[in-house]
């Protein structure tokens, strides 16, 4: 997302770029395809190396093209499945380097 920062509060987020906040925000979760019942994200992960960003809700995740700006098809997942080592529920994430 070249250098932005999201936030989110509840089913809305907003997009930071430096220090400014980018006009036309917050825009509504729904904006990032995801379906009218997710009412919250619990975390997101971006992995610049496959250029996809992680969202974490309740014990699924979904997978977004930032190139496409798009989810992947396939998803939802369960998180249990695919990141063993985590848990079930992820509520917060942190990338290091």
């Amino acid at each position: 997302m070249n250098d932005q920062v999201l936030f989110f509060k509840d089913n809305r987020f907003w997009v930071l770029r430096g220090l400014q906040m980018e006009p036309g925000y917050p825009k509504t979760i729904d904006h990032l395809d995801f379906p009218q019942n997710i009412n919250k994200i619990d975390a997101a992960a971006f992995d610049k190396n496959t250029g996809k960003t992680y969202f974490f809700v309740s014990n699924q995740y979904w997978r977004y093209d930032e190139n496409s700006r798009s989810m992947d098809r396939g998803y939802p997942r369960k998180t249990r499945e695919d990141f063993p080592g985590i848990g079930p529920k992820v509520d917060a994430a942190f990338q290091h380097n």
